[in-house]
């Protein structure tokens, strides 16, 4: 009988231990869980905003694709037939480039950084075509057998064109590390997954 007492007294005492030892273990995880989810809810993306105002090019500008002219930004675009079978489209190519330029507005200017953009902007046929061009840009898409059979098309971002431009705000810290009054720069910026979009 003591024997049997002493083992269910064994085995209670066991149960506690075990069960205090959970709920501390728990106690301890909470503040972690919630460091966590603040974290992602500071991660938030800034929101997109829209500006429109004229183009300043801030540097060197680019050459189109097509054309071979000097531009702020540009649209290039191929309508890639089959070589035999005019009426099968195979594919749409496009490209977006832009140098470096901000955007004048009743305010100020914002900065506009060329990494990752679309032109939104309406493309017309070359009327001077080169072809060596025209060559190189199917070339690097594998495409290029397919030459005889397509179209292509640009349309052209200039120093001094009104545009208007969607993206979210950066902001680079251009101070010392530490340095509570360091001057700030803004930008609008996209990304791979959400360029940042410029119509005119």
């Amino acid at each position: 009988m003591d024997t049997a007492l002493f083992v269910a007294g064994v085995v209670v005492v066991v149960a506690l231990r075990i069960f205090i030892y959970v709920n501390v273990a728990r106690r301890r995880r909470r503040p972690e869980l919630i460091e966590t989810h603040d974290r992602k809810r500071l991660a938030k993306p800034a929101p997109r905003v829209t500006i429109k105002g004229r183009v300043r090019l801030r540097g060197e500008p680019i050459t189109a694709a097509l054309s071979g002219r000097s531009c702020v930004a540009y649209l290039a675009r191929a309508h890639v037939f089959h070589a035999k079978q005019r009426s099968h489209l195979i594919g749409e190519l496009s490209e977006s480039k832009a140098a470096r330029f901000a955007v004048e507005h009743a305010d100020g200017e914002v900065e506009i950084d060329p990494a990752h953009v679309i032109v939104d902007a309406r493309a017309r046929r070359l009327a001077e075509r080169d072809e060596a061009r025209e060559h190189a840009y199917l070339a690097v898409r594998n495409v290029d057998q397919h030459h005889a059979a397509s179209q292509f098309e640009e349309a052209l971002v200039a120093d001094g064109d009104v545009v208007t431009v969607v993206g979210r705000v950066a902001v680079d810290d251009q101070g010392d590390a530490g340095f509570r009054d360091a001057p700030v720069r803004r930008r609008l910026a996209g990304s791979a997954q959400q360029p940042l979009e410029i119509s005119v």
